[in-house]
């Protein structure tokens, strides 16, 4: 939890992504169609407009949200076109639509957020292993801020929109916009832009920054890191790339003699060590993590460089 950890940093769109062509609306709906189970049926908030009229209008003009911040409605603009081109080119998953479509059930704030959540979850794939550990970093830092929020606000859930600064997006981005950058938060730019975000007083930012340090679990990530490789299908949807994984190991071993390579792979001898059965037939060329193997490799990303 340190400005050493913010993904934002290395997520800058590349010149391809930045002159993306654009693609028919024709084709944006069917690309919706055929990865989002139901979207016909698929309502915003208020329960009266489908939510592909706003995907569409996002994708040709931003969110009316970021308006007041050209910058930052031309990255929620860029993201929302590289999510589709690489769904389009197979480079992204079904998943990644069916959280943009959920979100736009949501008010612009939410929009905005999971929009740049999946960007950098794509954008992430291309880096090193670190980057993508960073991934599941991000994905447990907002899983905590919810609880945060569920905490301090038991009823923000069920806040209407006659009071939409109660509201838990709004919410979010008060704290975020406050204690973002010390923690490593993605999307703080985004959250100072939220003019329906609250301006909390130093005390209850600090009751927020201890609660959210109380509940950050490391123990968690590497639970989440390990699950997420130790995938036993084929067709999983995976965070992490096992050949970035593989190729990173072989080239920590070279600078590090300590380091054994054949650590992430399965180790018949010691079949206690993982908290999961053997790998199958099919994976067991294909690394498979203990617990003591996934706190080394975090030890080497993270402590010793």
């Amino acid at each position: 939890m340190s400005p050493s950890s913010l993904t934002e940093d290395f997520q800058i769109p590349s010149e391809h992504d930045a002159n993306l062509p654009l693609i028919e609306e024709s084709c944006l709906r069917q690309i919706l169609a055929e990865n989002v189970p139901n979207i016909d049926s698929m309502l915003d908030r208020t329960g009266e407009v489908p939510v592909t009229t706003y995907i569409l209008s996002t994708y040709r003009n931003g969110i009316p949200l970021y308006d007041r911040t050209p910058a930052l409605q031309l990255h929620i603009i860029s993201s929302l076109r590289v999510i589709f081109d690489r769904v389009q080119s197979g480079k992204a998953l079904k998943q990644h639509l069916v959280m943009i479509a959920e979100a736009f059930t949501s008010c612009q704030a939410e929009q905005g957020r999971v929009i740049d959540h999946v960007y950098g979850e794509l954008v992430g794939r291309d880096k090193g292993l670190r980057e993508q550990v960073l991934i599941l970093v991000d994905i447990h830092k907002q899983a905590v801020m919810d609880q945060v929020v569920n905490q301090l606000h038991p009823d923000a859930w069920k806040t209407s929109d006659a009071n939409p600064h109660g509201q838990v997006p709004h919410l979010q981005n008060s704290y975020r916009a406050s204690l973002g950058e010390s923690l490593g938060l993605r999307g703080v730019e985004a959250a100072r832009a939220d003019y329906l975000r609250q301006n909390f007083n130093s005390s209850q930012i600090t009751e927020a920054e201890e609660l959210f340090r109380s509940l950050f679990s490391v123990q968690e990530i590497v639970d989440s890191f390990v699950k997420d490789i130790n995938q036993q299908d084929q067709n999983s949807e995976r965070i992490i790339d096992r050949d970035t994984l593989t190729k990173w190991a072989a080239e920590a071993s070279s600078t590090d003699a300590q380091f054994d390579p054949h650590s992430i792979y399965y180790n018949e001898a010691a079949p206690g060590e993982y908290c999961m059965e053997a790998p199958v037939e099919e994976n067991i060329y294909q690394p498979f993590l203990s617990q003591k193997a996934a706190l080394n490799i975090f030890r080497k990303l993270f402590l010793e460089n």
